[in-house]
């Protein structure tokens, strides 16, 4: 057993001298790769310094030495600089992770070197980026290298916050976006405690937009609003993802208890609102009428508000004239007229608030046919002429626009008061297939069908193959009793069908 101790000794002995002969052999050549890595930096070749310095730390002796760790720091930021035009962004970054990590490990092994040396070469390298990305982002609109420049910027001062936040802005800018990157951005700028709100949009727009993640959207915006409790577009974000998810009665208690706190007539209108809507979807019908009357108080000039009442009363309408509209012929005569009147005082409710909203889209087709409901409801369809023409005047190339002003004036009895309106429309547009019908329903309620004859014949001319025009043409041709000529374009129409 001793001789077996003995022998292990000795090569114990044995294997140290050859280690120590062969660090002796490393430390020559590191020595002579650090000399050349010096020679370099003074002639400003620094991408024979940046090799050779690395690898005069094979030895030992410069693994321990900060002075070789400051100077390796100085190489590749002097690198970094001379080569930022053509660098490319993997080989950058990893450029300047290596001065992180080289002046990390000076200060590590001699803590004077910080502030003596080490901070005033750091602070102006990293100005150097931070104002490379300023200058990309805003007189180049270049937001790629932007959010490079300002990620390498905080790559050398991992707790600073400005640099990471443009980092991210630039991400979020970019036209083909980096929904990952975007995600990593913000959560760094989170964790060292960002202020700025648009951090947590920058997410919600991935968790909701991209990903519909609506559970992790959900936790990052009960964070997100308990960091900025006064923040509304949150809380109206947490809203739209309960919407989504079917926790409407969530939706409503948020906005209920915002209600309660907010003072400020501002804030408080978007919140009754939206809280109106949420009622009315649920079927809460009183307390969605209470919301939208407080809207409507807060910005009585506010369209969404005159809307949204408006459009209130005209639903309450609509639903109690469906009742008439499914009975059958002998419960209408015994009960309709009274349902009708039920339903009556709701649409007179909502006119003036219609009337209002046009006055603000005279030529919206959703609301002016609504008011046109209206008007016909109440009996009153001559007042809604005026809104027509209105509208019509404004946009005289709609062919539909037109048509609603036409049925609208045939309902008043006052069809001859389009004539010359739809006349001008059909000579600026002779061969429009939707104008040339407008002028046929106004010829034929006012008897002059044989008018609209030349027009038509002139259109299929150029047209011969249009279905629309040659039915158009077709029914004017039997009309005025030219049922040969007539047949003709029906066996032409047939035939067309088929081929289609």
């Amino acid at each position: 057993m001793k001789k077996l101790l003995l022998a292990v000794s000795f090569a114990a002995i044995a294997y140290c001298g050859y280690a120590q002969k062969e660090d002796k052999e490393v430390t020559a050549r590191a020595k002579e790769a650090y000399k050349a890595a010096e020679g370099a930096f003074k002639k400003k070749d620094f991408a024979t310094a940046a090799a050779e310095v690395d690898k005069s730390f094979e030895s030992e002796k410069y693994k321990t030495d900060p002075k070789a760790w400051m100077f390796r720091g100085d190489v590749y930021a002097e690198l970094a600089v001379a080569d930022s035009a053509s660098t490319d962004n993997e080989t950058a970054n990893k450029r300047v992770a290596t001065i992180y990590e080289s002046y990390a490990k000076a200060i590590e092994l001699n803590k004077n070197y910080e502030l003596l040396y080490i901070q005033p070469k750091v602070q102006n390298l990293y100005a150097k980026y931070f104002n490379w990305g300023v200058a990309a982002y805003q007189n180049d609109n270049d937001f790629d290298k932007a959010a490079a420049d300002f990620e390498r910027a905080h790559m050398l001062r991992p707790t600073d916050t400005t640099s990471v936040f443009f980092a991210l802005v630039a991400t979020s800018q970019k036209n083909k976006k980096d929904y990952n990157k975007i995600e990593e951005l913000a959560q760094r700028c989170i964790k060292l405690g960002v202020k700025d709100v648009s951090v947590y949009y920058a997410l919600l727009d991935k968790y909701i937009a991209v990903e519909q993640n609506y559970d992790k959207a959900l936790a990052l915006l009960a964070e997100a609003r308990a960091k900025n409790p006064s923040d509304k577009n949150l809380m109206f974000q947490q809203i739209q993802v309960y919407i989504k998810t079917g926790k409407e009665k969530e939706a409503i208690a948020d906005l209920e208890k915002a209600l309660e706190t907010t003072t400020d007539p501002k804030e408080r209108f978007p919140i009754a609102l939206n809280l109106g809507i949420l009622h009315e979807n649920a079927k809460n019908m009183e307390a969605a009428e209470k919301a939208y009357k407080e809207a409507y108080a807060l910005q009585p000039d506010n369209d969404d508000a005159i809307y949204s009442l408006g459009a209130f009363y005209y639903n309450k309408g609509a639903a109690i004239k469906k009742e008439a509209d499914n009975m059958d012929m002998e419960t209408f005569k015994k009960d309709g007229k009274a349902v009708m009147e039920r339903a009556k005082v709701y649409f007179e409710q909502a006119l003036p608030f219609f009337q209002k909203t046009i006055a603000n889209n005279p030529d919206d087709l959703q609301r002016l046919g609504a008011l046109n409901s209206i008007y016909t409801i109440l009996e009153k369809p001559a007042e809604m002429m005026p809104y027509y023409k209105a509208a019509v005047e404004k946009n005289p190339d709609d062919a539909t626009l037109m048509l609603s002003y036409i049925q609208s004036a045939d309902k008043a009895g006052k069809i001859q008061d389009v004539v010359a309106i739809v006349e001008a429309a059909v000579k600026k547009r002779p061969t429009d297939v939707e104008t040339l019908q407008n002028l046929l329903y106004v010829y034929e309620k006012t008897k002059r069908v044989k008018d609209a004859e030349p027009w038509f014949k002139q259109a299929v001319s150029i047209y011969p193959d249009n279905i629309e025009l040659l039915e158009g043409y077709s029914r004017i041709l039997y009309t005025i009793g030219k049922k040969k000529e007539a047949d003709a374009i029906e066996v032409k129409i047939e035939q067309l069908q088929k081929k289609n």
